[in-house]
């Protein structure tokens, strides 16, 4: 799998109980964008360990559309195809549904 541009829609482990609170979800919208941020400088650094660690074990990445990994030995392999290629990240615009601990980030 040649892995060309990265369109990422990630389930991210977030480690928090769901909760309601306006201040609660303030904090949950920081973690989730510090797990993000995480995963990006990961990728930054070459470290597949450190890329993975954002995710579920059976997240799902979505590469390219109709090209997607699924698990974490999947996931290894696309960090591994797509690190290789030395990529340089810059988000320009991003979306990030929550649900409980589990967010979905797509950019």
């Amino acid at each position: 799998m040649k892995l060309q541009t990265l369109i990422c829609l990630a389930a991210l482990l977030l480690g928090t109980a769901p909760t309601h609170a306006e201040g609660n979800q303030l904090m949950e919208h920081a973690l989730i964008q510090a797990t993000i941020d995480a995963n990006n400088a990961a990728v930054g650094r070459g470290d597949i360990e450190g890329a993975l660690a954002a995710f579920e074990p059976s997240a799902v990445l979505v590469a390219q559309p109709g090209i997607h990994a699924s698990g974490t030995a999947a996931l290894r392999e696309a960090f591994k195809q797509f690190i290789g290629m030395n990529p340089k990240i810059t988000v320009i615009a991003q979306d990030v549904i929550q649900a409980g601990d589990i967010a979905l980030h797509s950019y």
